[in-house]
C-alpha cells in the first residue's frame, strides 16, 4: 500500500508540473484571444491545485499503509449487532 500511495503522489506532482510548465495549453484548440487567455490561466492555477490534492491523498494513503497496526484493528461485526437485534431484523 505504501507503493500505491507513492504511486499517487507522483500524480499530484505530474499535475503541479504540468500547470506550472503550463503543459496544458496543448489540449486546448486555441490560446489566442480571450477565452483562450482565460483557460490557460485558470489551468495555471487548477493544475497545481489539483496536484496539491492528489498529492494529500496520495500521503495519506502512504501514511495509512504504515501506520496500520492489526493489533489495534476491529471487526465490523460488534458494530453490526444493534441493526441485527433491532425489530427490522438483518434487513437494516
Amino acid at each position: 500500500m505504501g507503493a500505491v500511495g507513492a504511486v499517487i503522489f507522483g500524480f499530484g506532482v505530474f499535475f503541479i508540473v504540468k500547470g506550472i510548465r503550463r503543459g496544458h495549453r496543448k489540449n486546448l484548440n486555441t490560446t489566442n484571444g480571450g477565452f483562450g487567455t482565460t483557460a490557460v490561466i485558470l489551468g495555471a492555477i487548477g493544475y497545481p491545485a489539483k496536484g496539491a490534492i492528489v498529492c494529500f491523498a496520495g500521503a495519506l494513503v502512504a501514511y495509512s499503509a504504515f501506520a496500520f497496526d492489526p493489533s489495534k484493528a476491529k471487526a465490523s461485526v460488534p458494530c453490526s449487532k444493534p441493526c441485527a437485534t433491532s425489530s427490522s431484523g438483518p434487513h437494516c
